[in-house]
């Protein structure tokens, strides 16, 4: 940024002719009344980042990223000027510039207050993963004591999905690959099975699966009779069952869409929610997901490797 009222970021830029990440200088525009300017100290990596930028959503020279956590430097209007220099964590709307640059400018709404004894890092490599797994099991009325699946419970949304159910008072199966069984068991879990095959009980209240449209289909035959079906990855078109019969409720799940239909109330929610969470992994009575931590400098190539490559459950970019 300069000195003077114009502002330049160091971004990661989407190429539209090859589909791929060039870094860049780019003139930020002037903000907006409910916008702030965020000086990013940590960015996180998503499916979604690589996604976007392979099946060309994003416009030329837009910035890609949806997480990041840092420091707000400037705001739009003297009502938001008790957040200047505040720590805060945001899921940027993809229509918008996003994370991957020094400096992102967001909308007040979409701001999550990090706790001081959380670092960057951390807050950086939660707002996707925790959020959505919070808006799926808000999909459901709570009933403690009720059982409940999850399959594909060893991914980023999974471990969030697991904790959250658990809090809430459902027992809780999952199935994941044998060999993430005791990291599964270390967050509580015992009813932990390989595959859908092997699970014999039918009769679930909720299922959530964050595989693919069709493993939630077939997830499907394990839920009883006006339970719940929550696909993370993708939107069921047709009921799986004909009509009038098991009568099971068909849930969606995206995040990205309360940046064009979310209203106020909806964002105060959700933010509230992110920093209540975020107070308990200050606790440490709730885990966060793993995560390794690459230079900026690096991030497309570490874009690359994350999506073919993976170590760690999430990837985050530091500044």
């Amino acid at each position: 940024m300069n000195q003077d009222n114009t502002s330049y970021t160091t971004a990661w830029s989407f190429d539209g002719k090859k589909s791929s990440l060039s870094m860049i200088i780019k003139l930020l525009p002037s903000l907006k009344e409910d916008e702030v300017l965020i000086e990013n100290h940590a960015i996180g990596i998503n499916p979604v980042d690589w996604k976007v930028i392979g099946n060309g959503s994003l416009a030329e020279k837009q910035i890609a990223g949806v997480d990041g956590a840092g420091i707000i430097k400037k705001v739009g209007s003297e009502k938001l000027n008790h957040l200047l220099s505040n720590r805060v964590a945001y899921h940027q709307d993809l229509s918008k510039d996003g994370s991957f640059a020094h400096c992102t400018i967001v909308n007040a709404s979409a701001l999550m207050p990090i706790p001081e004894e959380l670092d960057f890092s951390t807050a950086a490599s939660l707002p996707c993963p925790l959020m959505t797994a919070w808006q799926a099991v808000e999909k459901i009325p709570s009933h403690p004591g009720k059982p409940v699946l999850v399959n594909g419970a060893s991914g980023s949304v999974g471990r969030y999905l697991i904790q959250l159910l658990m809090n809430k008072g459902f027992v809780v199966s999952a199935i994941a690959s044998k060999k993430r069984h005791n990291e599964l068991k270390e967050l509580g879990v015992e009813n932990l099975y390989p595959d859908l095959d092997s699970l014999n009980y039918e009769s679930f209240y909720a299922a959530f699966d964050t595989k693919s449209v069709s493993s939630a289909e077939e997830t499907s035959t394990k839920v009883k009779a006006n339970g719940h079906l929550i696909p993370i990855q993708g939107r069921i078109e047709q009921p799986p069952f004909p009509a009038f019969g098991k009568c099971i409720s068909l849930h969606e799940i995206a995040l990205g869409a309360l940046h064009k239909h979310g209203t106020k109330e909806d964002w105060v929610q959700l933010t509230l929610a992110a920093s209540q969470l975020m107070e308990l992994i200050k606790l440490k009575k709730f885990t966060p997901n793993h995560f390794m931590t690459f230079p900026f400098s690096t991030l497309d190539t570490t874009l690359e490797e994350f999506k073919s490559n993976r170590k760690a459950l999430k990837y985050v970019v530091t500044i």
